[in-house]
């Protein structure tokens, strides 16, 4: 009987944790497909889910830059790094349209630690 009780628990509790692996690859996928944010998958609310999903406070560049990818823009001030990530942006046929209104993701590292997230829009 105990044996079947905890059969069931371990099932029950592999099962969950896979859900919550396939969600988290569908939403680092979401991110990195939407480069420009032309597709309307890269928002503020992701964004953050990734960072909680991926237990990413206060962590280092490169395991940052392995779940949401390549940023747009990449600014250096001496020990501080800025990655910007395009979202909500208004787009024809796949570009970004000139002098429209930009929301982006802005992450800043200082000596290689994730410190600092803003989400502005301009």
């Amino acid at each position: 009987m105990k044996l079947n009780l905890l059969f069931i628990i371990l099932l029950f509790i592999l099962g969950c944790n896979k859900s919550g692996e396939q969600k988290t690859k569908k939403n680092n996928s979401f991110w990195t497909k939407d480069s420009l944010g032309c597709m309307n998958k890269r928002n503020m609310d992701l964004a953050e889910e990734m960072i909680s999903q991926n237990n990413l406070e206060n962590c280092s560049i490169s395991e940052f830059k392995n779940i949401f990818g390549r940023s747009n823009e990449t600014k250096y001030d001496g020990s501080i790094v800025t990655f910007i990530y395009y979202w909500g942006s208004a787009c024809h046929n796949n570009s970004i349209q000139k002098n429209s209104d930009k929301c982006y993701a802005k992450f800043v590292f200082d000596r290689g630690k994730l410190i600092d997230r803003s989400y502005p829009c301009e």
